[in-house]
C-alpha cells in the first residue's frame, strides 16, 4: 500500500565521507583533519517516507540504521492504522546535508522539512552513523542507536512553542507554513553556521498557531540549537494577494558567497506572488541584516513576475550566476504544482522563465526592460520532438540596457497562445555557461501517467 512507500516528492540524500571543500582557515579546527578522519565513514542514504519517518539506509546493503519521526508528523501517525485511511503526506521534504562547525568541532548535519506533511524543520547530527574499522570519532558525535537518540536530534523549528517552560526559546514562529522550502546551510558573517529556509505555504491554517498576516518570511536559525538568528518579513501576504485573503509563502532560498571567503553574503528566494527577493547578510551584526532593496522602511523585491496583472508564483530555488557587465543574473521559472487545481492543463496563467540582472538596483515589475525570447515552433527530427527558440541578442551597455530576459512557456507557432498549463517547478542548474531546466505540462486525464515535460 502507498501509505508505507518512500515518497517520490522527497528525493534521497546520499552522505558519505565529508566533501565540503572548506579552506583550512575557515574555523579554528582543521577541516582537512575532519575529512581524513572520516574518509571511511559508512555511506548512508537518507529519505523521507509516508510512514511518518525519515529513514537512513546503509548504502552498501540497504540495512536501516536510523528512523526518525519529526514531532510535527507524530500526531498524525494514528491515521495510518485507520480502516478509512486516505492518502496523506508525512515526511515529504528532501533534506539537505552539510559539514558545519560548532562546539569547537566539525560535524555533518542533516536539515529537512516536511513539505505537505506538516509545519516543521528538523536537524540531525549524522556525523558518525556507525562504528567502522578505520573511522575515528573525532567530533564527539554518537553512533546511530536508540540509546544515543537525544544527541542525534539537534532541534526542530515549528509553528508553535514546543517548550513552554523556557522563556528564551526562539525555535518557533507562527508565520511558518507547510515547509516546502528546502533548507540551505552555510556560515554567516556573525560567525554562526546556520540553516536558511523560507516559511513555506498555508501558514494561516487554523491549527491554533496561525499566522495573522500570511506574509512570506525567511528564517535564519543556528544550526546547532535551532534558535532564531534572524527573521526577514517581506510584508507581502494576504492583503497583497489578488483576492486580499490568500496567504503568501517563500520558496527554497539560494545562498551566495560573492567574495570567496566561504561566508554567505546574499540570499535570494521567490514567493507565491511572483516576487524575487534579495536579502543582504554581509554585516557581522544580524540586527543590520535586511532586504537588499527598500522603499523607506518597506522591503522591495528585486523583480516581480507578472502576466499582465496576474502574479506568476515562484515555487523553486533560483540559480545565480555572474553577469558579464558586473553584478549577477538571477535565473528562475514560475508556476506551481502543489494545490488543488494545479494538475489541470486548462485555465492556467501563462508561466515564464526569467533571467534578471541584479546590478545593485531593483528592476520592478515591468517586462519592458527585459529581452524577449520565444518558442517559435515544434518540429520532429530523428523521431524526437524539438522546439525551435529565438536567439535575440541582448544589449547590456548604453543608456537603455536590457535588465534581463524572459521566455514564455508555450509554443507561439502560427499565432498559438495556448499554454496547455506548462510551468517550471524544478530547480534550474547553471553549468558550463548553460542554464538547464525542465518544464511540466500536466495530463488533462487524472488517471494518465502525469503529463509531459520539456528539457
Amino acid at each position: 500500500s502507498d501509505d508505507c512507500e518512500l515518497n517520490l516528492n522527497c528525493p534521497p540524500v546520499y552522505v558519505e565521507k565529508p566533501k565540503g571543500g572548506y579552506a583550512e582557515g575557515i574555523e579554528t579546527v582543521s577541516y582537512s583533519t575532519f575529512v581524513s578522519s572520516y574518509a571511511a565513514r559508512t555511506p548512508v542514504l537518507y529519505v523521507g517516507g509516508n510512514d511518518g519517518m525519515l529513514h537512513g539506509f546503509r548504502a552498501t546493503d540497504g540495512v536501516e540504521l536510523l528512523a526518525y519521526v519529526p514531532s510535527s508528523a507524530y500526531p498524525q501517525l494514528q491515521s495510518l492504522s485507520s480502516q478509512n485511511y486516505a492518502h496523506r503526506y508525512f515526511v515529504d521534504g528532501s533534506p539537505t546535508a552539510a559539514d558545519v562547525f560548532y562546539g569547537s568541532q566539525w560535524h555533518t548535519v542533516l536539515v529537512g522539512g516536511l513539505n505537505g506533511g506538516g509545519q516543521g524543520i528538523y536537524a540531525l547530527d549524522v556525523t558518525y552513523p556507525a562504528a567502522a574499522t578505520g573511522v575515528t570519532n573525532v567530533s564527539g558525535s554518537s553512533t546511530f542507536s536508540e540509546a544515543n537518540a537525544a544527541s542525534l536530534v539537534l532541534w526542530e523549528f515549528t509553528d508553535r512553542d514546543m517548550n513552554s517552560t523556557s522563556s528564551t526559546n526562539t525555535n518557533f514562529d507562527a508565520d511558518l507554513g507547510y515547509t516546502y522550502s528546502q533548507p540551505a546551510i552555510g556560515k554567516m558573517a556573525n560567525g554562526k553556521w546556520a540553516a536558511v529556509f523560507g516559511n513555506g505555504y498555508n501558514n494561516t491554517n487554523a491549527d491554533g498557531a496561525a499566522s495573522t498576516t500570511g506574509n512570506a518570511v525567511l528564517y535564519v536559525v543556528d544550526v546547532q540549537t535551532g534558535q532564531l538568528i534572524k527573521k526577514f518579513d517581506t510584508g507581502k501576504g494576504m492583503t497583497s494577494s489578488p483576492n486580499t485573503n490568500t496567504p503568501n509563502g517563500l520558496a527554497s532560498p539560494a545562498i551566495v558567497d560573492v567574495d570567496g571567503d566561504e561566508i554567505i553574503d546574499y540570499i535570494y528566494a521567490g514567493d507565491l506572488q511572483g516576487n524575487m527577493w534579495k536579502f543582504d547578510v554581509t554585516n557581522t551584526n544580524p540586527s543590520q541584516w535586511d532586504s537588499a532593496y527598500k522603499s523607506g522602511s518597506n522591503p522591495v523585491p528585486l523583480f516581480t513576475a507578472l502576466m499582465g496583472s496576474t502574479p506568476q508564483p515562484i515555487t523553486e530555488r533560483p540559480e545565480i550566476g555572474e553577469h558579464p557587465e558586473g553584478g549577477y543574473l538571477v535565473y528562475f521559472g514560475t508556476g506551481k504544482y502543489i494545490e488543488t487545481g494545479d494538475n489541470s492543463g486548462t485555465g492556467q496563467t501563462t508561466q515564464t522563465f526569467y533571467g534578471i540582472w541584479d546590478n545593485g538596483a531593483a528592476v520592478g515589475n515591468s517586462r519592458s526592460p527585459l529581452l524577449q525570447q520565444q518558442i517559435l515552433a515544434e518540429v520532429t527530427s530523428n523521431s524526437e520532438l524539438w522546439r525551435l527558440t529565438s536567439n535575440n541578442v541582448p544589449t547590456w551597455t548604453g543608456s537603455t540596457p536590457n535588465k534581463g530576459w524572459y521566455i514564455d512557456l508555450y509554443n507561439t507557432e502560427g499565432g498559438n497562445t495556448n499554454n496547455y498549463g506548462e510551468r517550471q517547478v524544478s530547480n534550474p542548474i547553471l553549468t558550463n555557461k548553460r542554464l538547464v531546466f525542465t518544464t511540466l505540462i500536466p495530463a488533462a486525464n487524472p488517471c494518465a501517467y502525469g503529463g509531459d515535460s520539456w528539457l
